[in-house]
């Protein structure tokens, strides 16, 4: 388990120290870590210094003899060893609940930072009233006087107690730990690309914790006795584990248990690769797009021009002819919207500048329903709005157009036929979602994942070019966001933007 304990280390210190954000539930990670290999390490000092159980040091611990017999000469201070024991135990707790905390974001930033301080308050305590020469001042001051304040047998009858109630702590520490993985993954369940990586954080926490609870389930913990005449301490040996049968199995189970982790890890990862490399292609794919968009609308808008030309001058010439006035009238018109839709074929994959301000998620949305898109008749729109909605930094301009063009998207789908869009409106963790749901024809699961491709569409209208969703794409990454599509023919389409909070409403 020593060994294990320290391919954990180095693994999460790399882990850590290549990621280029350094967030914060990273660092607690690293301390939870930390705790761990202080907490073993520390007490594989002690049960060499008091000199006992060399069972327990090959099998539990898989120490050899070699290293074992310099464990044994080394001479290090038993009453440090007994305080490091439980600053790692007391680390680790606080370490890995932290980390579950600030990683899923499952509380405002304000509150968790509350919540934060306030763990630290069991923890503090505890690494006091445990520690062995604040225990023997206090044992000392009740009984090395003349008159006695408390009896012995009441005494440890108060120290059981305390023991038994810490215990409980830091049990629901671990409990809580899990809990909050539990209960993020429970809300992720209806997003298939958090959904997977929150349970296989399930699995590797799990991992962490069973082994580590199972050799410190008793820590901390008072690990001397004292002799109020002396004034002498004798540390006591500590029963690790009352099953025999387990020592035979533990390292093992420690061993499987650091191969889930890794492997969960690794399957973090993955999940983690796969959605920035499928981001990093939509994006070389739009650039890509960008160029050839460019040479497209430039060579386009000369012909038109063109055309413009000499519908003018027949305009011009035969004013008398109203009928001729009409039709020039008409190529007039669908040329300058032709014109028009170039532009903005050039303008939405050209250098896009994002001017983000920090307004309620609702805004884009109200703004594209009141002002820019209208819902007809035959549509029923629904609105679910959470009642506490939170604050995100927002280009309102172009967040509204992408509003626009998914709304459009979803009145195209449903045909003129009887629908309903549903918007939703939420918070999930740090994110705030809006949620676009229509009840029209649906799209093939088999091309859902081109739809973000420039110039790709499922529409045989010859207006429409395929660039909507390829420009919603792109301003939602520049938010730092996501943006995931989920369907099934015949049955509707879920359009889903991820924006990052930047407070609680």
């Amino acid at each position: 388990m020593l060994f294990i304990s320290i391919l954990f280390l180095i693994f999460f210190m790399l882990v850590i120290f290549n990621d280029n954000e350094k967030n914060l539930f990273l660092w607690f990670l690293l301390l939870s870590v930390l705790g761990w290999f202080l907490s073993i390490l520390s007490l594989i000092f002690y049960i060499g210094k008091l000199n006992y159980y060399r069972f327990i040091a090959f099998h539990l611990f898989s120490i050899p003899n070699d290293l074992w017999k310099i464990v044994n000469s080394l001479n290090p201070d038993i009453i440090l060893v007994n305080r490091f024991i439980n600053a790692g135990v007391l680390l680790f707790l606080y370490s890995i609940l932290s980390f579950a905390l600030t990683f899923t974001n499952i509380f405002p930033k304000n509150r968790t930072k509350k919540i934060l301080i306030y763990l630290l308050i069991a923890p503090f305590f505890q690494f006091i009233i445990y520690d062995p020469i604040i225990y023997k001042n206090v044992y000392l001051f009740l009984f090395s006087r003349e008159y006695i304040l408390i009896s012995f047998h009441n005494f440890y009858i108060i120290i059981n107690i305390l023991h038994t109630v810490t215990s409980i702590i830091n049990a629901c520490y671990l409990i809580a730990t899990l809990g909050i993985f539990i209960y993020n993954a429970h809300l992720q369940r209806n997003y298939y690309f958090l959904k997977n990586y929150a349970v296989f954080l399930i699995i590797a926490m799990t991992s962490i914790i069973i082994p580590y609870f199972v050799i410190f389930s008793w820590a901390p913990k008072i690990l001397i006795n004292i002799s109020a005449i002396a004034g002498t301490i004798k540390f006591i040996r500590i029963d690790l584990v009352k099953n025999r049968a387990i020592y035979n199995i533990f390292p093992y189970f420690v061993i499987v248990s650091f191969i889930i982790t890794i492997f969960s890890i690794y399957k973090l990862k993955r999940i983690d690769d796969a959605y920035k490399n499928h981001t990093i292609q939509i994006s070389k794919s739009i650039e890509t797009a960008n160029i050839g968009a460019k040479i497209f609308s430039h060579s386009m808008k000369n012909q038109l021009i063109s055309i413009l030309s000499d519908a003018e001058y027949l305009k011009e010439t035969y004013e008398n002819y109203d009928e001729i006035k009409k039709i020039t009238q008409n190529i007039i018109s669908t040329v300058n919207q032709s014109i028009d839709r170039l532009n903005t074929l050039h303008q939405r994959f050209n250098t896009i500048y994002i001017n983000m301000n920090a307004v309620k998620l609702s805004m884009p949305v109200e703004n594209a329903l009141n002002y820019q898109c209208k819902i007809p008749s035959n549509i029923s729109l629904i609105k679910k709005y959470d009642s506490n909605l939170p604050i995100c930094l927002i280009d309102i301009e172009h967040m509204t157009e992408c509003i626009c063009v998914i709304l459009n998207n979803a009145i195209e789908a449903i045909k003129g036929k009887e629908g309903t869009i549903t918007i939703t409106l939420q918070k999930l963790n740090n994110w705030g979602i809006i949620s676009i749901e229509d009840t029209g024809c649906g799209i093939d699961k088999k091309i859902l994942n081109k739809i973000f491709e420039p110039f790709f569409t499922t529409k045989s209208s010859r207006l429409n070019w395929g660039i909507g969703l390829s420009y919603v794409h792109k301003i939602v990454c520049a938010h730092k966001g996501k943006v995931i599509v989920e369907s099934e023919l015949e049955k509707g389409t879920i359009l889903k933007i991820f924006l990052p909070v930047m407070k609680h409403g």
